[in-house]
């Protein structure tokens, strides 16, 4: 008993150094994308290409994605990592590199956040398999909301530094600072215990196209859960391009940049609350109950955010919008975590992942040129939906966050009605 007590405490520690070396990744990251977003707006003036940057970034898990699940499975948790957070130093140090020398090269940071995207994929895979070996089924809801804390709490801070910071160190000088973060995050990871896993030496033996194949064929041997989690792809791709049109949209409404980084910070508390919430709660045996009312709660809230033009309503609706899906993330993979045996969780969790979240590559592709050139242009006199969306610069982004909002809104009450989803154990 008591050498069970020591293992959990050792395991608590490990995870609380593990989530904090993160954050600070993504603390620097976010400097970097918010500096970078707003420069790419205010100098092109086109949705299209800042959309491009979340577009290369995730492009990589439609495609590679289920190898990295392969490699976690066939390599120690440490080896994962340390290869994650390695090649993400590797592509700052690229970007910061053609910055002093050639100056902003569109199609070196395209590249670079590509080559990031992989290695943020094997990172993802070889966390989250990680956190199933050291967390207990009734508390990976509580550490899941935890990891998913950290994403809003640099989006808050990120932006914040930004604003602080930019005009004494400039865009390099923030790239450097999420360069260093990365560097401390990969010794920090050489440094700590982590635990060892079972290697099957069948993985030596077995080509990856085998491997992937059981992965592909335990899904579909669990066909409710791919249901959920193609379900989980749809949601996703309504909500990845439309929720990148924020900076735009806000901008085109106020025209003030201190107005979209309070935006942008307050979308960062928003998710942390909801991040805390998944740690005051339990939701084993309800997490797919509770992951379809809150779609549905978020879906609601684009709608109104699409439609609202006052700061306040606009603020309180992308705040209600943004609470829920943390949550919904974190309950999403606490199902995969318990329902997907240790030995597979690799393989079966990059090929889920690449469902789940690869459709945001293709969201970015179409949002882009559909408000560029057909929503915004349409709207910028009168048209039936004035009423509604108003006429302008901003109606035409309004319009589609509006659309996208319902299809959630409608799609997710219409799987409550699918009855085997029921049947998991989750």
């Amino acid at each position: 008993m008591k050498k069970k007590k020591i293992q959990s405490s050792n395991h608590n520690r490990t995870l609380t150094i593990l989530l904090m070396t993160q954050g600070s990744s993504l603390i620097g990251s976010r400097m970097t994308s918010t500096a970078l977003g707003i420069w790419l707006f205010k100098t092109t003036g086109h949705v299209t290409y800042l959309l491009l940057i979340p577009f290369f970034n995730e492009l990589p898990n439609l495609f590679v994605g289920p190898l990295t699940g392969v490699l976690v499975d066939r390599w120690q948790y440490k080896k994962s990592m340390i290869l994650g957070d390695f090649g993400q130093v590797l592509g700052s140090l690229i970007l910061l590199i053609s910055l002093f020398n050639k100056g902003f090269m569109p199609v070196v940071l395209y590249s670079v956040v590509a080559l990031q995207g992989i290695f943020a994929s094997l990172q993802t895979v070889a966390a989250d398999t990680l956190i199933s070996e050291l967390a207990e089924n009734d508390k990976r809801d509580k550490v899941n909301g935890f990891k998913e804390m950290l994403f809003p709490v640099a989006s808050f801070l990120g932006p914040a530094l930004t604003g602080a910071l930019y005009p004494f160190i400039g865009f390099k000088g923030i790239l450097t600072l999420d360069l260093i973060t990365f560097v401390l995050a990969v010794l920090i990871i050489f440094a700590i215990r982590l635990p060892n896993k079972a290697i099957q030496n069948s993985y030596v033996e077995t080509k990856i196209h085998q491997e992937l194949k059981i992965g592909f064929n335990f899904l579909c041997q669990n066909k409710p859960l791919l249901i959920f989690i193609v379900y989980f792809g749809f949601i996703n791709f309504l909500l990845n391009g439309p929720l990148e049109l924020v900076i735009p949209y806000v901008y085109s409404l106020t025209e003030n940049e201190v107005m979209v980084s309070s935006m942008l910070s307050m979308m960062g508390i928003a998710t942390a609350i909801g991040a805390y919430l998944m740690t005051r709660f339990i939701f084993v045996g309800k997490r797919i109950q509770s992951i379809l009312l809150l779609t549905t709660l978020s879906g609601f809230m684009m709608i109104l955010f699409g439609i609202f033009r006052q700061t306040f309503f606009l603020a309180s609706s992308l705040f209600f919008l943004m609470m829920p899906l943390p949550m919904v993330s974190a309950l999403f993979k606490s199902m995969l975590q318990h329902l997907v045996p240790q030995d597979l969780q690799g393989r079966v969790f990059s090929i889920a992942y690449q469902i789940a979240y690869g459709t945001a590559p293709l969201s970015f592709l179409i949002v882009g040129p559909l408000v560029d050139q057909l929503f915004e242009p349409k709207m910028m006199k009168d048209h039936p939906l004035v009423f509604l969306f108003g006429v302008g610069q901003g109606a035409g982004m309004g319009a589609v966050l509006t659309l996208a909002g319902s299809i959630i809104f409608v799609g997710s009450l219409s799987m409550f009605l699918y009855r085997r989803i029921y049947e998991l154990k989750n």
